[in-house]
């Protein structure tokens, strides 16, 4: 079996978990570290399961701003494909970018079908993921509402 050997963004998530202090950013990503704790199978799932999220959001973010399905799936092949999106095996599974991209997908994607309280519920898991994605899902709706949220960041700078 391969040893874990996680980099250092992947060790603080795992402080995180421990309920250690660690530096900012890393003590605003606080919903992946609370459900996956220290279990690799439950960072495995997580990751694992991102990437099909990711794809279902992208796609129904493009179909929901006028394009075709096959156009919709193939934004969503490039999306998954880029290689940020992939990352350094030092990250793998204990990361936030993934999933953080995924949740925020599919905040996207609700904005686009005009599903305001669901989009926003999205963005409620996505900030607390990573603090930049209600910028980016912003950017992908083309609305000021995921923005709404940006102070649930403020409020878990503050109780940490």
């Amino acid at each position: 079996m391969i040893e874990f050997r996680p980099g250092p963004d992947a060790a603080r998530y795992l402080l995180v978990a421990e309920g250690k202090r660690v530096a900012f950013p890393f003590n605003l990503r606080v919903l992946l570290p609370a459900v996956c704790g220290t279990s690799l199978v439950r960072w495995w799932v997580a990751w694992g399961v991102s990437w099909p999220l990711l794809a279902v959001g992208v796609t129904l973010w493009a179909q929901g701003r006028g394009a075709s399905w096959p156009v919709a799936v193939a934004a969503a092949a490039l999306v998954v494909s880029l290689p940020g999106v992939l990352q350094p095996h030092s990250v793998w599974p204990v990361g936030v970018d993934l999933p953080g991209m995924a949740v925020a997908a599919l905040s996207a994607a609700c904005f686009a079908h005009d599903q305001v309280a669901l989009g926003l519920v999205f963005a409620v898991l996505a900030v607390t993921i990573k603090e930049q994605t209600p910028i980016w899902i912003a950017v992908w709706a083309w609305s000021l509402w995921p923005l709404a949220v940006l102070p649930i960041v403020a409020v878990i700078y503050l109780r940490r």
